[in-house]
């Protein structure tokens, strides 16, 4: 059962993930336009991120902190969205009067590098959390259920959310979805670490 919670908790980290990338394409596209320079600062954003999150989470599983990690990231997670959600549209606004390719990419720097950067660590730190004789499927797994919650993201994000509801609306949806990830982690946290 906990198995599986987790691996919810990888599909919906999945969906979160990609439906922000869209979402950041949209926000920043209604400033800066939607050229391929939109889409290759959100990209090279996501690659910068998944790197930075790989690194990030390499340290903490050889300091043995995986669960401490996932805890303090879904809270930032939900402060980094309620951010995009409160100010996201103001902070964007405030780059368009810089030099187009600067404030392209400060925009997508300072507002979803974060959070991108975060959601990227959190596939191998799941991995690690779960770990079990079995690794290599277990690593799959994960991946593979992650990348399907981001084809949903992407799915609905773009054809159902965005186009029916608008950011504003598709951002209190992905604040539930972190909400939920969080209930997770801290079941895990709390079965691991609080004696019954």
């Amino acid at each position: 059962m906990l198995q599986y919670m987790l691996l919810f908790f990888s599909f919906i980290n999945g969906v979160i993930l990609l439906a922000l990338e869209v979402i950041s394409s949209k926000m920043v596209g209604s400033y800066f336009g939607t050229s391929y320079h939109v889409w290759g600062v959100m990209l090279l954003t996501t690659l910068i991120s998944i790197a930075l999150g790989y690194a990030a989470a390499m340290k903490i599983i050889q300091k043995k902190r995986e669960l401490h990690a996932l805890l303090l990231f879904v809270f930032l997670q939900l402060l980094f969205t309620t951010l995009i959600l409160m100010a996201g549209n103001t902070i964007i606004h405030s780059f368009i009067s810089m030099n187009f390719y600067i404030g392209l990419l400060l925009a997508f720097i300072i507002l979803f590098l974060p959070i991108f950067a975060v959601l990227c660590t959190q596939s191998p730190l799941l991995i690690s959390v779960m770990e079990n004789n079995n690794r290599s499927s277990l690593v799959a797994a994960v991946f593979s259920i992650s990348t399907l919650g981001g084809v949903f993201g992407i799915y609905f994000v773009s054809f159902y959310f965005l186009p029916y509801y608008g950011v504003k609306n598709s951002l209190f949806v992905l604040l539930a979805l972190n909400t939920i990830n969080l209930l997770i982690i801290l079941y895990q946290f709390r079965k691991r670490y609080v004696k019954q």
